[in-house]
């Protein structure tokens, strides 16, 4: 996994507008990431793309929830 590039994730918990996501490629699941976009707890289990600050794993950014089409 290359950690310069967005990743495709799953919402673990939400809590406000910060939630855990796994990251099923690797088995990772992240701590608290804050989020570019309003996050509701109906949300958990949803796809997303996450971005890591630097490359640094321990800065997760949610970028965006994937639609189901």
């Amino acid at each position: 996994m290359n950690k310069n590039f967005p990743q495709k994730g799953i919402l673990s918990t939400v809590r406000g507008n910060t939630a855990t996501v796994i990251i099923p490629l690797i088995g990772f699941e992240t701590g608290a990431a804050e989020s570019c976009i309003p996050l509701d707890p109906e949300m958990e289990g949803r796809e997303c793309v996450v971005a890591f600050m630097n490359g640094d794993m321990n800065q997760p950014v949610i970028m965006g929830v994937i639609l189901d089409g």
